[in-house]
């Protein structure tokens, strides 16, 4: 190996020994679940009203029909195709504020624009 090559190795090893990768140092986040419900959506606005048991909500849209969804306070809270999209087979996880005192607490509304689908809703602690 000519001293170019020698000169380029050593410049490669020494800018991958100041890489740091996070997940190897600390374990990936987990959730203790503390309820969780499961709306069948359609192309008519649906909600169901969370339990409050914890601010981390995971959303998971089980079919390949994609769905949209929000998130309201009140027992009218409803979703459109405008809102947040959640393509089929996948997931989000969110995290909602605790309900205020003597407020009824936190609504997920979900709709498709065809087709129907089932969304899971697992609540818990973020650990």
């Amino acid at each position: 190996m000519n001293m170019t090559g020698r000169l380029i190795l050593a410049l490669l090893v020494a800018a991958l020994s100041c890489i740091q990768v996070s997940w190897a140092q600390q374990p990936p986040t987990g959730m203790a679940p503390c309820s969780a419900h499961t709306l069948s959506v359609s192309g008519s606005s649906g909600n169901v009203q969370l339990s409050g048991c914890g601010p981390s909500v995971i959303l998971y849209n089980i079919s390949s029909q994609e769905l949209f969804y929000n998130i309201g306070s009140a027992s009218n809270t409803a979703a459109t195709t405008s809102n947040y999209s959640l393509p089929g087979n996948t997931s989000v996880t969110l995290t909602v504020p605790n309900p205020t005192p003597n407020a009824a607490g936190w609504y997920v509304a979900a709709i498709t624009s065809t087709s129907t689908t089932t969304l899971r809703i697992v609540e818990g602690l973020s650990n």
